[in-house]
């Protein structure tokens, strides 16, 4: 019976708090892209005040984001998810360097330049950022269904034995 105990609390403890904190990271991924989109759509109609709120916002978002997946990092135990947390890192760092240059062009009025650097390079380093998440929570659903199929297993076999 402790088995299935231990495999139970494996199931819904530990993966299902990957899966969440997995869910967390997409959920901040979206917001730095409209927030980015929203300082844009603000330096197009001359709103310092919507483009400041946006730089502001990203600011919080990246300090979330950095300590979600500082946190999911720690959980994972394979070699595979922790290349996937690596690379997420380095992607999110490297549109992080991307956005600054766009608030940058913006606030010298470049507008055009900066929809262009956020479209050419900081899109593709978000869509990376959301491949690399789903491949993640594919990863962690697996690993939940087969935590789940022990489990039943060994719960089952259990069952017999009392029987």
């Amino acid at each position: 019976m402790s088995n299935v105990k231990g495999q139970l609390d494996t199931a819904t403890g530990q993966t299902t708090k990957k899966i969440e904190a997995a869910f967390e990271l997409q959920e901040t991924v979206v917001r730095y892209r409209s927030e980015q989109r929203r300082g844009l759509l603000g330096a197009f109609a001359h709103d310092a005040d919507t483009v400041a709120q946006a730089k502001e916002r990203i600011k919080v978002l990246g300090g979330q984001f950095r300590e979600r997946i500082e946190g999911l990092g720690a959980l994972l135990v394979t070699e595979k998810g922790r290349a996937m947390v690596a690379e997420i890192q380095q992607r999110e760092s490297e549109w992080t360097s991307a956005n600054d240059q766009v608030f940058g062009m913006i606030a010298k009025n470049e507008n055009g330049p900066a929809w262009a650097l956020a479209r050419e390079k900081a899109n593709p380093l978000i869509d990376r950022i959301d491949v690399l998440n789903n491949e993640l929570l594919d990863q962690q659903r697996t690993f939940l269904e087969k935590s789940r199929a022990s489990a039943d297993a060994a719960y089952n076999s259990t069952r017999l034995m009392l029987l």
